[in-house]
């Protein structure tokens, strides 16, 4: 793989986890989130995440995204109801 290749494959990982990680901070006090994705296909699969209020989150995971291991475990990470419970925190 050439290095301009890779340099866009590692823009585009890194662009679907800050959008994930903002719509996840933005909508965690809404109460609950969900995830899902579709089936893969050849040219991947939608990831889907739906907030309480409404609100959905949806990007198409290519194959190479996929296959990256690191973004599969963030993803994971950043939907787990340990870091994002379903319900806000009480206030201090």
């Amino acid at each position: 793989m050439d290095v301009d290749l890779q340099r866009r494959a590692a823009d585009a990982v890194a662009m679907l986890l800050a959008d994930l990680a903002d719509f996840v901070t933005r909508h965690r006090p809404c109460g609950g989130l969900r995830g899902d994705a579709t089936e893969p296909e050849a040219n991947g699969y939608m990831l889907t995440v739906g907030c309480s209020c409404g609100v959905v989150f949806r990007r198409w995971v290519t194959p190479e995204q996929a296959a990256d291991e690191m973004v599969m475990s963030d993803v994971a990470t950043w939907m787990s109801r340990d870091q994002y419970p379903s319900t806000p925190a009480p206030s201090p």
